[in-house]
């Protein structure tokens, strides 16, 4: 096998942390578990960040309009 970089590791075993990763890296958990380059440093990981992010609520209080036409979406 052909060592690969470490950002392909972290996609290839299900967006996994990198202390993880090199943790099975440095105890041999893994055959053929080979890293290129264990630069990670600056990284952004979009499903990672998507993962971790966080919805805003909505707003509890609706105020429903009562008059025809007095919302207009243009």
């Amino acid at each position: 096998t052909h060592p690969v970089d470490l950002i392909s590791w972290h996609c290839r075993f299900g967006h996994a942390g990198i202390h993880r990763i090199l943790d099975m890296h440095r105890s041999k958990l893994v055959a053929g578990l080979d890293i290129m380059t264990k630069d990670f440093d600056g990284h952004k990981c979009v499903p990672c960040l998507h993962g971790k992010g966080t919805c805003r609520p909505f707003d509890a209080v609706v105020a429903h309009k009562t008059e025809v036409l007095e919302r207009v979406h243009t």
